[in-house]
């Protein structure tokens, strides 16, 4: 009887990994590159993808969202870990209204670097880069640059000695 569970437990971690290799590959090929090894746990929604560079072992947990516009980009090196929940947006408001009330819309590019972890439900706002082997806590909001090898939590995000 022991030979039956662990039985079931290979079988499944061999179609789970199979699964995922398969749905990763086709997904990478939506994105304006994308390198090897990319890792999808869960749903990820990405508006105009062509517009999203991902480096090589990058994980993204369930439920990330991403926003680009049709002039801006998203830059992700490699090694990069983004946890569930995780929103990156390239699109914002202007502070300033005109005369009917409204605010224009702007784009910023947002920049990745290498290693860089981003913990569960954080927010990354348009025009931030986040430097090598960083680390963005749960429910961060990063609206400026994040230095390397730095850890940023709160909101707004701000580097922790």
């Amino acid at each position: 009887m022991s030979l039956f569970p662990g039985l079931l437990r290979w079988l499944y971690k061999k179609w789970f990994n199979a699964r995922m290799a398969v749905r990763s590959r086709f997904v990478s090929i939506l994105f304006g590159s994308c390198g090897k090894n990319l890792l999808l746990y869960g749903r990820l929604v990405c508006q105009n993808p062509w517009q999203v560079h991902i480096g090589h072992d990058c994980t993204f947990n369930e439920g990330c969202t991403i926003f680009t516009s049709a002039d801006t980009t998203i830059t992700i090196g490699n090694h990069v870990r983004i946890s569930a929940g995780t929103i990156l947006t390239t699109i914002g408001l202007t502070k300033d209204m005109d005369a009917y009330g409204r605010r224009e819309h702007i784009g910023k590019n947002i920049v990745i670097e290498d290693c860089v972890w981003i913990g569960v439900g954080a927010i990354v706002l348009p025009g931030v880069r986040i430097g090598e082997g960083a680390v963005i806590g749960a429910g961060a909001v990063v609206t400026k640059d994040i230095p390397s090898h730095t850890v940023a939590v709160g909101i707004p995000a701000r580097t922790q000695s």
